[in-house]
């Protein structure tokens, strides 16, 4: 699974956006699973439309899956959700309450979610529901820790433990999902799913029946987003802005089929895309 983790590095659609967010990598033993931890610190004050917190905020799909834990800290109280993977961007909901709140978060690699979850990711593809349904003693183990616990680093430190724990008890991932993903991620989601089941030899049908059961997708879902992500990488960073070339690179029929594509996943043109991340 390191294999895994060092040739993917998806990014979401605004990196630079760190104002009153912050991603922190997790240590060397869960590097393979978790690609960072995520959230506000300290406590953030909202009080209505003119707070940077109370605003939406667009999510791109990056092949991660994630735990978001929000905590109000007027109350007291805590909501934990989780997210399985997205195949659609969407905004967060916006808030006009004035409060105090944080907010927590986990993300994992989709590859990684089966070897923490209780449950299957069959029916995790754009979900967003209660963390009880996947994770069946997360507020149990860190409800309290979390409330108590205003530093997003002793949080971390708290969903290490937690998260080593589920690992030490789960079951070694069929090997079949992990050579597959191996191809998927680098060929840059450009294999056809034909040309995969040949190199791994295992027939179509299998290789969707593990992908469903374990990942929440079909192969053929899993190679676009990862794809998406490709492109979205290399125009961010400069490498190429050229949608000719892009396109060419990234096996499109022409550029109006990239660029409809890219759209699907980004809910953006690449130059709109390009405008909103440097905003």
């Amino acid at each position: 699974m390191h294999t895994l983790s060092n040739l993917f590095n998806p990014i979401i659609a605004r990196p630079k956006n760190t104002l009153q967010y912050v991603e922190i990598p997790p240590s060397n033993l869960l590097k393979p699973y978790i690609r960072c931890f995520w959230g506000s610190s300290p406590p953030l004050l909202s009080s209505g439309k003119n707070e940077h917190r109370s605003h939406s905020t667009l999510i791109i799909p990056d092949g991660c899956m994630d735990i978001v834990v929000d905590i109000n800290h007027i109350s007291n109280k805590l909501s934990a959700a989780f997210c399985g993977i997205n195949d659609t961007p969407f905004h967060t909901a916006a808030t006009n309450e004035a409060t105090t709140t944080s907010t927590f978060g986990i993300r994992f690699y989709f590859w990684a979610v089966p070897l923490f979850a209780d449950t299957t990711m069959r029916d995790a593809l754009n979900t967003f529901i209660d963390v009880d349904n996947y994770f069946y003693d997360f507020r149990k183990k860190l409800a309290d820790i979390l409330l108590e616990r205003p530093s997003i680093i002793d949080r971390i430190a708290a969903a290490e433990e937690y998260l080593l724990n589920c690992l030490q008890a789960s079951r070694p991932m069929d090997p079949n999902i992990l050579n597959a993903l191996y191809f998927i991620l680098k060929t840059k989601g450009l294999i056809s799913i034909p040309a995969l089941c040949t190199k791994i030899t295992i027939s179509q049908r299998h290789l969707e029946r593990l992908f469903t059961e374990f990942i929440g997708a079909s192969p053929k879902k899993i190679s676009d987003i990862v794809r998406f992500q490709m492109i979205w990488q290399d125009m961010y960073y400069s490498r190429s802005r050229n949608f000719c070339d892009l396109a060419y690179h990234y096996q499109f029929a022409h550029q109006s089929h990239f660029i409809n594509s890219f759209k699907k996943y980004a809910g953006r043109t690449p130059l709109e895309a390009l405008q909103y991340a440097e905003s």
